[in-house]
């Protein structure tokens, strides 16, 4: 009987904080800043962060900047060969978390697993 005193108070315990909508509110976070807004930092204010981090801050590019640049050349088909491999992909800095499973189970059929021979076309 004692708990489900303690759990009735603990309920109303918000609504009796008062008419004081801010105790209530969620807390606001900040706006998110963009490279090309006001208050970006400059070139300067980047450079003094890494030489402060020992040279470990890296400007992240494009994932497929190379194929923006020239669709048809070696750098992008490579780009694009590369791209089967969730591995590279992680790697990146401006990739996606992967879990490495990514067609998994289509290897496993075309590379002759345990059900032998392709059972999907394209392999």
């Amino acid at each position: 009987m004692r708990r489900r005193r303690l759990l009735g108070i603990a309920a109303v315990l918000p609504f009796l904080a008062g008419a004081n909508s801010a105790v209530l509110a969620a807390p606001t976070s900040a706006p998110r800043v963009r490279p090309g807004d006001p208050a970006w930092s400059s070139t300067a204010q980047w450079e003094g962060l890494k030489a402060r981090v020992g040279g470990n801050l890296i400007k992240p590019t494009p994932l497929l900047g190379a194929c923006q640049t020239d669709a048809k050349g070696d750098d992008c088909r490579s780009l694009l060969k590369s791209l089967q491999n969730p591995y590279f992909i992680g790697d990146q800095p401006s990739g996606t978390q992967v879990s490495g499973y990514l067609d998994s189970r289509h290897q496993r059929l075309c590379r002759g697993g345990p059900f032998g021979g392709c059972r999907r076309r394209g392999c």
